[in-house]
């Protein structure tokens, strides 16, 4: 490969967000629709869901993936998520009010169950419980208009980001989560 050598161009359609494959021989593409490329060939190797998908978060094993998901996203949305072996959705969030614009997966370790945290645009962070899709917790967040919404390697903290009417990020927040205290940095 030569550096700086554009080896392939695919046009998507709206696409929001797009992550790695754990071995890097795909790409997911999260907008119009949630696909699958190939890296290799820059060809479109699946196309998992038809609805329109936004911001995508895969776990560290690249086991499963999460994307909001909506026909309406005035009315109807939710969170879905796959399992990428198969495609496979193996759950969906009902009871989002509003479309989630940031997701993160817990770091899973073999003695705690695996998380989903969801941040939407009214400015609640959510935390569901993946194997059961219980929402495990709702949390509205101060001046909550969300944008980023991230996960430590030890599943100790939380950080969320929020934006101002200019769009630029206004609060960084760090979240306890074994007491869901919030410390403003």
């Amino acid at each position: 490969m030569q550096d700086g050598t554009e080896l392939w161009q695919a046009d998507v359609e709206k696409a929001y967000d797009a992550v790695f494959s754990m071995d890097g021989m795909d790409l997911y593409v999260g907008g119009t629709t949630l696909s699958v490329w190939s890296v290799e060939t820059g060809e479109r190797a699946k196309t998992v869901s038809e609805l329109q998908t936004g911001m995508l978060a895969i776990t560290e094993n690249g086991r499963f993936i999460a994307a909001p998901q909506a026909t309406n996203w005035d009315t109807e949305p939710s969170v879905a998520i796959w399992e990428t072996s198969t495609w496979r959705c193996v759950r969906r969030i009902k009871g989002v009010q509003s479309p989630a614009l940031s997701l993160a997966f817990s770091n899973s370790g073999v003695e705690s169950p695996l998380f989903l945290f969801a941040g939407t645009r009214d400015g609640v962070v959510m935390v569901v419980n993946v194997a059961s899709g219980k929402i495990y917790m709702q949390r509205v967040v101060p001046d909550g208009k969300m944008c980023s919404i991230v996960v430590d390697p030890d599943n100790d903290l939380v950080f969320t980001a929020e934006r101002n009417n200019n769009d630029y990020l206004e609060h960084v927040r760090q979240w306890s989560l074994s007491a869901w205290i919030e410390r403003v940095k």
